[in-house]
């Protein structure tokens, strides 16, 4: 099926946009370090760099269960908007005629065949697809659920004792908009990954950093979180007015 014809069929146009007034939500540099799914180890985690987006593909093992593998590809997108067409594409590459929208499945927005063989689903600006890699066929509902909610969330502050530090987080307003000024660093020099909330308006990467478009001027907070492999995190409150 193509993109035009899964679009139509699926009603892209009543969810192709976050709805206003929602809760705002943005990950950023986002990684896997194989902490990420209780109950699981992980195999493989491979990175690749797009010209539109970064993406990961990685291959992950249940515990006790030799011959059932998961496989979890993130796709992350530069804004919202750009994830729900980039969960269109997926969508229409999927190997499957009996694809259909998941009503309370995980993510914004959610779809895949019956009994959870599979899921696609869009989570703020990250598009994820959770599938069976392995000789065994379950359902994937768990796993998918268990990342989604480590993103709708970020991790738990007693996750790991080996906290970033954010040394600077602050926001440059102009022109009814603020550029996010973010610096942090793991005490091991490891990869972190950043996530950012908001009662309400619009986050997007622009120019290697972070853009936030409120929906009505006035007093503006958002939640600055950086989180290592490990799933330490250090937040911070970053307050202005527009």
């Amino acid at each position: 099926m193509t993109v035009d014809a899964f679009a139509k069929r699926h009603g892209f146009d009543q969810w192709s946009e976050p709805k206003r007034g929602e809760a705002a939500l943005f990950i950023w540099r986002f990684a896997l370090g194989g902490q990420e799914l209780p109950g699981h180890d992980a195999v493989r985690i491979e990175t690749e760099l797009r010209p539109d987006a970064r993406a990961s593909a990685s291959l992950w093992s249940p515990e006790r269960k030799d011959n059932v593998l998961v496989r979890v590809d993130v796709i992350e997108a530069p804004s919202v908007p750009a994830a729900r067409v980039e969960l269109l594409r997926v969508l229409a590459d999927f190997q499957s005629p009996q694809i259909s929208r998941l009503d309370g499945g995980p993510g914004d927005v959610a779809f895949g065949p019956g009994g959870y063989r599979a899921v696609a689903f869009a989570r703020a600006n990250l598009v994820v697809v959770v599938r069976n890699a392995g000789d065994e066929v379950e359902p994937v509902e768990t796993p998918a659920r268990e990342l989604d909610q480590l993103l709708r969330e970020g991790p738990a502050p007693e996750r790991s004792s080996v906290r970033p530090a954010i040394r600077r987080a602050a926001a440059e307003v102009a022109d009814r908009e603020a550029r996010l000024l973010v610096d942090a660093e793991d005490p091991l020099g490891r990869h972190l990954w950043f996530r950012f909330s908001a009662k309400s308006g619009q986050f997007l990467e622009q120019d290697d950093s972070i853009v936030f478009r409120p929906e009505s001027d006035g007093k503006q907070a958002i939640e600055v979180a950086a989180i290592n492999e490990n799933l330490g995190v250090a937040r911070e409150q970053v307050e202005f007015t527009i």
